[in-house]
């Protein structure tokens, strides 16, 4: 169930009335009882018993490993934690990632000319699998490390395990982050009701309005890369980045709205990413929250692990003081971009697409940046001019939109290194004065929405990487802020993107 789905807006509204009319202390068990109704809806019973079998799994295992009765030893609760953790991770690739490992397989027994054909398993997954899988170990180890307490409520471990308008997209949440205002029972206010329609309400317009319409230029080309060769898929390429963060940001806001509207405090997924001046730091910008997961229960669990301070001192040993600090963080940093593209799909192209082809970057980054501050300095380079800032930021958006091309290689990476062969075979640069444009789907009205749409979305983007759009609004005289929201609206309504060939489910990030 997608969360533009009519089911959807109808099972949220009903939610929102009966919350609204429940004493504040129980008010928990309305949004419980929506997580329940949200994933029988979005699934079949058996999906449904795999989910439920996770979060008994999860549960029992944290409050085993709090312990409060002190009899169990550390390495008992080691042993929980593992057991836990694994079991997460195993169900997430069984479902998601299992062809990943069968691939080789199959590859081995034709090599060996063996008779047995092992074919690929498409499974449908639990709803949310891929998130709410991290979401748990996140959990576990949180409450093995001390730093957060084990839910001892079944009903409320329910509801943070499962609250609905995150399994279609995310973000990642944090038990300790997100369950005080989860279970304070927040009144609907008129603050949190226009706070949180706003927030929905622009996420409807990335979405509808932006995305849609770029979908349809980027479908187009990716089809039929033979026909559409040279600037084609270059258009393609920003286009699909671009569709891709108004699509993503968009769920997003959707789903910050929705729970603003409860009073819950969701974390921020993005932060301006094209106002980077590198790799490392767009992706502290972009998909924050997954970023985040995996610096704290990735790499700096393995950066402290003892094989790791081994690599330290065996480099240091070997190569000197500098290489004995970088080696490790090299290496973890390898690892953790491969377990990015991995989880995005059990694919080389999303594994090269958006993990190790960035990571690889960062590390040259690392590696070389002293020598280009050098190399500025003496070419008289000034680092804080406008210009400079403004080639560091298409350089970092060009960089990234060179990953991205992958990742929506479908076909895999074959596929994608094909689509960069036939984008630098021709070059018909004059494909965007002479109407050929128009001919990819949209016409020239919707070519000059989509203008005005992507100016009106920078606009913003200013106006919010100083301060919140939302308390700049509620500063004007009533008529300016009713006026904007309602063209707002209209817009939405007028210009988004519907028609035969709309679906509801077509949030990009939804299917990972």
């Amino acid at each position: 169930m997608n969360i533009l789905s009519l089911q959807f807006i109808v099972l949220m509204c009903a939610a929102a009335a009966v919350y609204q009319i429940f004493p504040k202390r129980m008010r928990w068990t309305v949004l419980t009882a929506a997580d329940v109704i949200y994933v029988l809806l979005a699934q079949d019973l058996m999906l449904t018993a795999v989910m439920a079998v996770q979060i008994t799994v999860t549960y029992a295992a944290a409050c085993l490993m709090e312990d409060r009765n002190g009899g169990l030893t550390t390495l008992q609760k080691k042993h929980i934690m593992a057991a836990a953790v694994s079991f997460n991770a195993a169900v997430m690739i069984l479902f998601k990632e299992i062809n990943f490992f069968l691939y080789p397989v199959r590859l081995i027994l034709r090599t060996a000319g063996a008779g047995v054909s092992i074919p690929f398993i498409h499974w449908n997954a639990p709803a949310g699998l891929s998130y709410y899988s991290l979401i748990f170990i996140a959990y576990i180890l949180d409450v093995y490390w001390g730093v957060s307490q084990a839910e001892r409520n079944p009903g409320k471990m329910i509801l943070f395990a499962a609250f609905f308008p995150i399994l279609t997209s995310g973000p990642f949440i944090r038990y300790r982050d997100i369950s005080e205002s989860l279970y304070a029972g927040n009144s609907i206010t008129y603050h949190s009701m226009t706070y949180g329609l706003q927030r929905i309400l622009w996420g409807l317009f990335k979405s509808l309005v932006i995305s849609n319409r770029l979908g349809v230029l980027v479908g187009t080309i990716y089809a039929d890369p033979a026909g559409y060769p040279g600037a084609y898929e270059f258009l393609a390429f920003v286009s699909f980045v671009l569709q891709l963060y108004t699509n993503f940001s968009g769920c997003i806001d959707i789903i910050i709205g929705i729970s603003q509207i409860f009073g819950i405090e969701m974390p921020e997924n993005f932060d301006s990413p094209f106002y980077s001046l590198s790799i490392s730091e767009f992706w502290r910008r972009w998909h924050m929250t997954l970023g985040l997961w995996l610096k704290d229960y990735v790499l700096y669990p393995l950066l402290k692990s003892k094989r790791f301070r081994e690599l330290g001192k065996t480099a240091k040993r070997k190569y000197g003081k500098k290489w004995g600090k970088q080696a490790p963080l090299f290496a973890g940093l390898l690892i953790t971009w491969f377990l990015i593209g991995f989880w995005h799909g059990g694919g080389w192209n999303y594994i090269w697409g958006c993990g190790i082809y960035y990571g690889i970057l960062i590390i040259l980054g690392e590696m070389c940046g002293p020598a280009l501050l050098r190399v500025n300095e003496r070419l008289g380079i000034n680092s804080s001019s406008r210009g400079w800032i403004a080639f560091q930021r298409i350089r970092t958006f060009l960089i990234f939109t060179a990953g991205l091309s992958f990742f929506r290689s479908y076909d895999g990476l074959i596929c994608g290194l094909k689509r960069w062969g036939y984008a630098l075979s021709v070059w018909n640069p004059g494909i965007f004065f002479d109407g050929s444009i128009c001919r990819l789907g949209l016409d020239r009205y919707d070519i000059a929405v989509l203008a005005v749409s992507l100016a009106i979305l920078w606009i913003v983007d200013v106006i919010g990487h100083k301060r919140s759009v939302r308390d700049t609004l509620a500063e004007q005289n009533i008529v300016i802020r009713w006026g904007l929201l309602l063209a707002l609206i209209f817009v939405v309504i007028i210009f988004g993107q519907y028609g035969s060939t709309y679906n509801a489910s077509s949030f990009i990030y939804g299917k990972f």
